[in-house]
């Protein structure tokens, strides 16, 4: 069955986790036709229990049809981090824009947003209170907490042309930001309450 078990990261567990791992974790068929995917016996009588009722009452075609696989597995995205060996990743709903990097060989939730980065540079560029104030102006907000927006808050980003120095930084912040996660055994979230306390 490891085959087809994956740790499965959503926001709440990015922010609130002190090593930022998931919690969770699913069954992932990708692709495969029934035929593979009942090579698992175990796996396919889970989803036959617990999703097919389900996807046979929706509207969805390609839910009822494909019932095992999930309904946007979203392949363009993990073909584009393959050959990564972690990606940075944000909760795209939080009290605090707070990045982090986690492998790539993980089930990636909706509601994170995902960018195929893995050097500390990327990191420094976006984990800046410049970049989160921008943020804050051009994304919505869903009650009190910011609802990131790649479009809106990432792509119209103007980025600094002079940059050499911050992958260091990146990578110093990065640093301290784990071991104070780790020794507090607290989250980001919780982490950055107790700084802007």
């Amino acid at each position: 069955n490891k085959d087809v078990l994956y740790p499965y990261l959503n926001g709440e567990d990015l922010n609130s986790r002190p090593d930022q791992s998931p919690s969770r974790w699913v069954i992932n068929f990708f692709d495969w036709p029934l035929e593979k995917a009942e090579e698992y016996p175990d796996c396919i009588a889970i989803l036959r229990d617990r999703v097919l009722h389900e996807r046979r009452t929706q509207k969805d075609k390609g839910g009822k049809k494909f019932w095992w696989r999930y309904l946007r597995p979203r392949p363009e995205l993990y073909s584009t981090i393959e050959q990564l060996e972690q990606v940075l990743v944000c909760s795209n709903v939080t009290k605090w824009l707070a990045f982090s990097f986690v492998p790539k060989d993980i089930v990636l939730n909706v509601n994170l947003c995902v960018f195929s980065f893995q050097e500390y540079l990327s990191f420094a560029l976006v984990q800046n209170s410049i970049h989160e104030s921008w943020a804050r102006k051009y994304s919505s907000t869903l009650e009190t907490r910011l609802k990131y927006s790649i479009v809106d808050a990432f792509e119209t980003y103007p980025f600094p042309e002079q940059y050499s120095q911050l992958a260091k930084i990146g990578a110093n912040y990065y640093e301290t930001r784990r071991q104070i996660n780790l020794t507090y055994k607290e989250g980001m979230t919780a982490s950055y309450n107790r700084f802007h306390n």
